[in-house]
């Protein structure tokens, strides 16, 4: 019932209950596959929780996993603007444009029973600090909504809350992996 490590503590429930894992080790010792099969095996199951098997049997798993795992190949020029939300120039004007993460909420937002998985690839290869800015606080109080710097047209600041069938896998390779620069939030 899930990818057992070396210590019998399954991943799969350290997704379950946490909502966010990560994957390190040396580079290509696949663990953007691990994380994409993890990510598979959470959806069917959770699938096989919730629905009645007639449903699971006829369902193309295939199909779900395209709507339900979303990967997300980070680099150094990666930033919260395009992450979260940044100002953008439309028609000679500056506006608020909604990042990766809020345009992916808005998507899955009516679907709260099956979960959503979003693997983050190469998480050292970014200032995780710069790039989550709030972030940290959404996933940690997933029942609130945490206020951005971002204010829409009526002058509102716009809010970020975390669905709660919204699961994290971070990958990052144990070769640039230095604890001076993970955010003590994240460690």
């Amino acid at each position: 019932n899930g990818i057992e490590t070396n210590t019998n503590f399954s991943e799969f429930d350290a997704l379950k209950y946490k909502k966010q894992i990560i994957f390190y080790g040396p580079p290509g010792t696949s663990k953007t596959y691990k994380a994409n099969e993890l990510a598979k095996i959470f959806i069917r199951q959770s699938f096989i929780q919730e629905q009645d098997v007639e449903k699971v049997l006829s369902l193309d798993f295939e199909e779900e996993y395209k709507k339900r795992i979303f990967n997300l190949q980070l680099h150094p020029n990666y930033s919260y603007e395009d992450f979260i939300v940044g100002m953008k120039i439309d028609n000679n004007r500056t506006k608020w444009e909604k990042g990766y993460l809020l345009k992916l909420i808005d998507k899955i937002k009516d679907d709260t029973e099956l979960p959503y998985v979003i693997i983050l690839d190469e998480i050292n290869r970014v200032d995780l600090s710069r790039l989550f800015g709030e972030l940290f606080s959404a996933i940690e109080n997933r029942n609130e909504e945490i206020e951005l710097s971002a204010k829409d047209e009526n002058g509102e600041f716009w809010k970020i809350k975390i669905p709660e069938n919204l699961y994290f896998i971070g990958t990052m390779n144990q070769i640039d992996f230095s604890l001076e620069r993970i955010d003590f939030a994240l460690r």
